[in-house]
């Protein structure tokens, strides 16, 4: 089985885990996932650098128009940017692919993407 330790970069995923220790078990993930490494979680992190690029124009307080999001899991409004963040990061936790803390770790890394990408590739037109 895959190391535990987060630095490895090979954190074993609840899934995983399952069918490591009850093989060829009748269990299957709610979602469909891919077998990508636990830490840091992908989504967040992409999901993270994109919306805080938005936040660097429209900040992450309230919006004036909430934010929309839909999907096969029905329709969710977020109030800010924070809100929509929060919503990827606890979608992953609660859908079973990722742990809280690597879902924050790969949030913080889109954060830091996004401040990569606008202070040093976006050019004023």
């Amino acid at each position: 089985m895959p190391s535990s330790h987060p630095s490895t970069g090979g954190e074993t995923r609840r899934f995983t885990a399952i069918e490591h220790y009850h093989p060829g078990g009748d269990w299957d993930p709610f979602l469909i996932t891919p077998s990508n490494q636990e830490y840091p979680a992908g989504h967040p992190m992409v999901s993270g650098s994109g919306l805080y690029a938005l936040a660097h124009l429209f900040g992450l307080g309230e919006l004036a128009t909430p934010l929309m999001g839909t999907g096969g899991c029905g329709t969710i409004e977020y109030a800010s940017l924070e809100d929509a963040i929060d919503g990827v990061i606890n979608a992953r936790v609660w859908g079973g692919m990722h742990f809280r803390g690597s879902s924050e770790v790969g949030a913080e890394a889109g954060r830091q993407i996004a401040r990569y990408v606008r202070r040093n590739l976006l050019r004023r037109l």
